[in-house]
């Protein structure tokens, strides 16, 4: 089957925007065919020089479309087959590595995907071919070509994603004997760097899922430790590995294994590896010793972050915002052990030089609750250099609310280090829509994690509630914890998302009231607005949805003429892909989540307020830290404050919220107050809600009568639940 390159991949040839040499030959040629490989990722490597990572990562898919193309010549060889289906492997190489590189794991899985199989749908559930491995190395021709360091480093991102995002288990299972034997020959042919990447993630992997071979690998590199002959920039890499929950099966501790890595090979340390370390140097009893190590972590973390800023300040912001927190799952010890040792202000003062918020601009430390629910020995709760704990077993609690949790928003969130986690069978039209009939069973396991009702918990935060200026929960969740608090104990407090400590809100004399998508409520929702606003003396212009352009939104949104901008229309989340979140902001253009963390909000002596009364609009995409990958909480700062609902409520529930707020906001005097206020209705369920409005009744007569034709019932946390006030 003689070919040209070009015959081979037509539409990646004809798209990419640099020259290239159309190689010809014989595609069961060895050399033609290790030509088309090493031409590959010379092309892969130009265009990523010249235009990126996404434009490269956009041509390597079209690139394996043609392959798929391809392989439905009729009659096709069964050799040749062979040998396109591994150019579709290598085509992926180096998407795989720079996603898994960037932290972007729902990307890096769906690569995984395009490495085993010819569908390149978004489906949720794909079937790998994972009978081609054994067709490559079966292969006279594939076995000639196979460079085992791409293979290697190929395998090692592939434990790597697995782990992370707890998937494929039967098909990681499978794989083990290929990623060893592989792994094998790259140390052989003395391939180190690939070689640790892939023994590392796999043992990772391994005992993230308690496979049989854990043991077995952990001795394997202990011995490699020990080996002479080992050049100490692996033994680095190898006794990092162990640094980890690995030390359960070896003979030193965690502890021992980072403070001879530390005294022994320090200039081996690369990147974060310095900062790994000293997070796995930390006492788990609360010694003194913390104090000390703490303050190496945090010269360590202002050290990488400084780095990290001038490499990725080119970037998207939806990209910087996950690289941000690409680590923070290694550094998120520290604070469960700074807990321990009751040292919640320092907990703080590593929080503010992870997010590079100079204290001067930061919260107040000792004003700030922290939420941390996710401890393996237990629920904690901290203000002040004071923490409570309650004991519990996380694993059940916390694997019965994610499943809770998927059944009510018909998605499929699995839990890091359970492989065998049940989903939901159920494929919803629209992914993140509240089911109402599971609204109740979700409360239950929301009550149970956050633990608001229980005695100790609940005493302690009433007991401080008057220093309580605001909260935060690591790591992030997308669950309604304000809703929660106000339930439980009957207020709650901001969610200082920034960081930076609030300015004083704006007096409320003008507000912008802005329709985008022209939905069925927006005229009832407008209306009523303007005529509570109106009647308190505020001063309310109203640009209706057929009149509304994307320019016109984002010159109001730069400046300072409203102290409340308030955005009626609609809101898409892509749950597959973080980041890929817009607004419809009018006559059919959308506003990205990117477009937005462009925008400057004035400077001012005081905030304004945002008001996204929006499907989706407080929906953000985890990223271990704070939950800042949403508009609604990568919009807030010290300047502005934003309201929005953590999933897409119906329009109605949307408006009845909002109309009550506007009620509060003319009397409480501060934006938070009115929330509070607003929140403490919706949470007393259908007859406080109908109670205020019928208060209203002079403003509210048509939203009272439309209601009552509508199956929204308050007393569900599906209607009353999602709203989120961040700073």
């Amino acid at each position: 089957m003689l070919l040209h390159f070009k015959e081979i991949f037509p539409e990646f040839t004809e798209k990419t925007p640099i020259f290239f040499v159309d190689l010809k030959g014989e595609i069961l040629d060895k050399i033609f065919v290790r030509d088309c490989i090493e031409y590959i990722y010379d092309m892969q490597y130009q265009i990523f020089h010249d235009l990126g990572s996404e434009k490269t990562i956009e041509l390597s898919r079209i690139a394996i479309a043609d392959l798929i193309n391809l392989k439905n010549t009729p009659d096709i060889n069964k050799e040749i087959l062979i040998v396109i289906n591994y150019l579709q492997l290598c085509l992926t190489f180096y998407p795989l590595s720079d996603l898994v590189i960037t932290g972007q794991h729902n990307s890096a899985l769906k690569w995984i995907n395009y490495s085993m199989c010819d569908d390149l749908s978004d489906k949720q559930v794909i079937k790998l071919e994972l009978i081609r491995f054994d067709e490559f190395f079966n292969s006279d021709t594939v076995r000639s070509v196979m460079s085992p360091k791409e293979l290697t480093q190929w395998f090692g991102n592939f434990y790597y994603t697995c782990r992370k995002l707890s998937a494929y288990h039967n098909v990681a299972e499978e794989l083990v004997i290929f990623c060893r034997g592989v792994s094998n020959v790259a140390l052989k042919y003395k391939q180190y760097e690939e070689f640790t990447w892939a023994f590392s993630c796999l043992i990772a992997w391994a005992i993230s899922v308690k496979h049989g071979v854990s043991s077995e690998l952990v001795k394997e590199v202990e011995a490699l430790i020990s080996d002479i002959n080992m050049p100490d920039e692996a033994k680095a890499q190898l006794i990092l590995c162990l640094i980890t929950d690995a030390d359960i099966y070896s003979e030193k501790s965690i502890e021992e294994w980072a403070s001879l890595l530390i005294s022994t090979y320090p200039g081996h340390l690369r990147g974060h590896q310095k900062l790994q370390t000293l997070v796995a140097m930390l006492p788990t009893n609360g010694s003194e010793n913390i104090v000390r190590i703490t303050e190496k972590i945090k010269s360590e973390i202002c050290s990488l972050k400084k780095d990290l800023y001038e490499r990725i300040k080119l970037k998207k912001p939806s990209i910087q915002l996950i690289e941000q927190d690409r680590l923070f799952e290694m550094i998120s010890p520290i604070f469960d052990r700074l807990l321990t040792a009751q040292k919640v202000t320092l907990l703080y003062e590593v929080l503010f030089d992870w997010y590079q918020i100079p204290q001067v601009d930061s919260i107040v430390a000792e004003r700030t609750l922290i939420i941390y629910p996710k401890s393996k020995t237990g629920l904690k709760i901290g203000l002040n250099n004071e923490t409570v704990t309650f004991k519990r077993d996380i694993s059940s609690t916390y694997a019965s609310l994610i499943k809770a949790s998927n059944q009510f928003l018909g998605v499929s969130h699995s839990i890091n280090g359970i492989h065998d986690f049940e989903f939901w069978d159920h494929l919803p039209e629209r992914m993140g829509v509240p089911t109402q009939g599971f609204s109740d069973e979700l409360y239950g396991h929301l009550v149970d994690f956050y633990g608001f009702e229980i005695k100790e918990l609940n005493a302690f935060i009433k007991s401080h509630a008057n220093s309580i200026e605001s909260y935060i929960c690591l790591p992030s969740m997308h669950f309604p914890v304000q809703f929660l608090m106000q339930k439980s104990l009957e207020t709650c407090w901001p969610l200082s998302i920034s960081l930076e400590k609030a300015k004083l809100d704006k007096p409320v004399s003008k507000v912008c009231l802005w329709c985008g998508a022209g939905s069925l409520t927006e005229q009832i929702e407008s209306e009523t607005l303007t005529k509570i606003l109106k009647a308190n003396g505020i001063e309310v212009t109203l640009f209706k949805s057929d009149k509304t352009t994307k320019n016109g939104f984002i010159n109001i949104y730069q400046d300072n003429q409203f102290d409340v901008i308030w955005v009626m229309s609609h809101g898409e989340f892509d749950h597959w892909k973080p980041g890929e979140i817009s607004i419809e902001i009018g006559n059919k253009e959308f506003l990205s989540l990117d477009e937005a963390m462009k925008l400057s909000v004035p400077d001012d002596h005081n905030r304004r307020l945002l008001f996204l009364n929006i499907c989706d609009g407080a929906t953000h995409s985890s990223t271990e830290g704070l939950e800042r990958l949403g508009f609604a909480p990568a919009l807030a700062s010290s300047l502005q404050c934003v309201i929005s609902h953590l999933w897409p409520i119906t329009s109605w529930s949307a408006v009845t919220f909002g109309v009550i707020y506007s009620s509060y906001l003319t009397t409480e005097g501060d934006f938070f107050s009115a929330f509070r206020a607003t929140l403490r209705v919706m949470a007393n369920g259908n007859n406080a809600v109908h109670e205020r409005l019928a208060e209203l009744s002079n403003h509210s007569e048509e939203l009272r009568d439309r209601l009552k034709h509508q199956d929204n019932n308050f007393d569900l946390m599906a209607h009353s639940g999602s709203s989120v006030f961040f700073q």
